[in-house]
């Protein structure tokens, strides 16, 4: 029964969409290159459309959100979010995630800079 116990838990660990290591800080390096560049990009476009200076907060609020976003700037971030290869469950997993852990916050900021002018 033990056994079965631990098959059952491997299974379950490898099917989530984030594994243990990565739930407990640690995320994906791919997922994080590619939602970096999707986050400047994301970030570039809605500066274009919104001159001025966005908080982080205000432009984090702006990007995990774009259902609430006029419908030539909502679309430009799809767009942006499906090129990279993410999935909405994805993107919205780390801009949350960015909000609880700075030290994910400065790195996605800094991967993301060179994206954010087009």
């Amino acid at each position: 029964m033990r056994t079965m116990s631990g098959l059952v838990l491997a299974l379950l660990l490898a099917a989530a969409p984030l594994g243990v290591a990565q739930q407990a800080g640690e995320v994906d390096r791919e997922l994080l290159v590619r939602f970096s560049r999707a986050y400047g990009m994301a970030s570039g476009t809605l500066e274009q459309h919104e001159p001025g200076s966005l908080s982080a907060a205000d432009r984090d609020a702006k990007l995990s959100n774009p259902a609430a976003l006029d419908r030539g700037l909502r679309q430009e971030i799809d767009r942006i979010i499906d090129l990279n290869g993410l999935e909405r469950r994805e993107w919205q997993q780390m801009l949350a995630r960015m909000d609880v852990d700075a030290e994910l916050r400065q790195r996605v900021d800094s991967l993301s800079t060179p994206f954010r002018t087009q």
